[in-house]
């Protein structure tokens, strides 16, 4: 015999989940047109570059300990970006620079690195 279950939502429930939907959607739509439009207006002025990931990791680390921040890896061998955001950043780091953890992932950035070593990336 199998088991069923059955959901009562009362119209009380109904219109509570709708309101809630409406408001979601009308946001979400507001939130998404208006980075459409922002986009071209946007320009990207780093905070901080690091030429080379590979020589400057205590600098990274250090000027990052205890931040949240948002981060671009740029591979100088084919141009690829890749943007990562994070509220804890020395974590973030440590998987950047922990081989075990890269080879667990199958992650565009993650293989780049091991492919080629941390010297390929620069940090804007």
């Amino acid at each position: 015999m199998k088991a069923t279950m059955t959901i009562i939502m009362t119209n009380q429930t109904i219109g509570k989940y709708l309101k809630f939907l409406k408001t979601f959607l009308k946001f979400n739509f507001i939130f998404t047109w208006s980075l459409y439009r922002g986009l071209t207006k946007l320009t990207i002025t780093p905070v901080v570059s690091y030429k080379n990931a590979k020589i400057n990791k205590s600098l990274i680390f250090k000027d990052n300990k205890d931040k949240a921040f948002v981060y671009r890896w740029i591979n100088k061998l084919n141009g690829k970006e890749y943007l990562g955001s994070t509220s804890r950043a020395k974590k973030r780091l440590n998987t950047y620079y922990n081989l075990k953890t890269l080879g667990k992932v199958n992650m565009p950035i993650y293989n780049a690195i091991l492919k080629h070593g941390h010297e390929i990336l620069s940090s804007k």
